[in-house]
């Protein structure tokens, strides 16, 4: 799940994995996908959160980036291989 907010500028997504107790493991996995949803929404701001399926957490791993966005075509070519297109929501 993600979104985005202010006209794609911040943006936040949550993933939910079977880690196995793992952090590492959920640490990296909401670390790269929220890297790939900020470049393939041209966001300069992004939080990635993560959650462990058998964790009696809410969230297991928190992931902050904050910079300019700039092209990069290795990120791009990663977010075309990686990212899905989702379903825009409206209230």
């Amino acid at each position: 799940m993600s979104f985005t907010v202010e006209s794609n500028r911040r943006g936040i997504c949550f993933v939910s994995l079977d880690a196995g107790g793992d952090t590492e493991k959920i640490f990296h996995t909401a670390a790269s996908f929220a890297m790939l949803k900020k470049h393939t929404e041209k966001a300069n701001e992004w939080v990635g959160f993560g959650w462990d399926v058998a964790s009696r957490r809410s969230v297991d791993a928190v992931f902050h980036a904050a910079y300019e966005w700039a092209p990069d075509s290795e990120v791009e070519r990663l977010a075309q291989n990686h990212v899905k297109a989702g379903v825009e929501i409206k209230p």
